[in-house]
């Protein structure tokens, strides 16, 4: 015979195992609601370009140690990605596109821009269309096919310039990388990120000016092109080089 008191331990332990299951419902309820909202992220690594298409069919080429988020879930409806480093866009007529970077964002509606966002260095160079450029203190500057917009870093103000457009997408994009009269640093670390080597630099030419341009492919070519036209001399160990006077 049943007691009421034993009655009263079962469904407080049916009580407990219903919580159990709920909670633990619970739990993995949300855990899936964050999967499937936290955003898409492509990298490409050291040595590596990467292509990706977007949604809504618009193109992205990633320069090596570049990254791109977005997110795809909602993408169709507000296009936005969020870079670090360099890319090439081919944007699919629409909606407003806006490419966020650290150091400003770069509105646009269908065009093809190159968008460089490293620590230090911030360019937008257009080839078709039109681009407008806001600085992280709302500063605009809207650029055609031919115009490229440099932020100054001393001044956080931005400043256009022109070049020639001699293909429909930038030279990077073809394993070249020119340089117009840019800091030493900068060429040093694109080769770095192209090869996946580390460079040691002798202290004090960071900001010597380069005019010129390397490959992918050689790395001792590359090495030599650089030095080269500086009068610099170069020693590599494995994927260690040092340039030095």
């Amino acid at each position: 015979m049943t007691r009421p008191s034993d009655k009263i331990k079962i469904s407080k332990s049916k009580v407990i195992q219903w919580s159990t299951v709920a909670a633990a419902a619970a739990i993995a309820l949300f855990i899936w609601i964050g999967i499937s909202n936290s955003p898409t992220t492509i990298e490409a690594l050291a040595g590596e370009h990467k292509g990706v298409q977007l949604p809504e069919s618009s193109e992205v080429q990633l320069n090596a140690g570049s990254s791109l988020v977005y997110d795809e879930k909602h993408f169709n409806i507000d296009r936005q990605v969020t870079l670090e480093g360099e890319a090439f866009f081919q944007v699919h007529p629409g909606s407003r596109f806006i490419v966020n970077t650290a150091q400003g964002s770069v509105h646009v509606l269908g065009t093809n821009f190159n968008v460089i966002a490293w620590p230090g260095r911030f360019e937008v160079s257009c080839f078709t269309g039109k681009v407008m450029v806001i600085n992280e203190n709302k500063e605009r500057l809207t650029i055609n096919p031919g115009e490229r917009v440099i932020k100054d870093e001393a001044t956080l103000k931005l400043k256009s310039n022109t070049f020639l457009v001699t293909s429909d997408t930038p030279d990077w994009t073809r394993g070249k990388f020119v340089f117009d009269n840019q800091p030493l640093k900068f060429v040093l670390e694109e080769l770095e990120r192209q090869y996946n080597v580390t460079v040691n630099l002798t202290p004090g030419l960071e900001e010597l000016k380069y005019v010129g341009h390397f490959e992918s492919g050689d790395l001792d070519k590359a090495i030599s092109l650089i030095t080269g036209p500086l009068h610099l001399y170069a020693e590599k160990n494995g994927n260690m080089i040092s340039i030095m006077f």
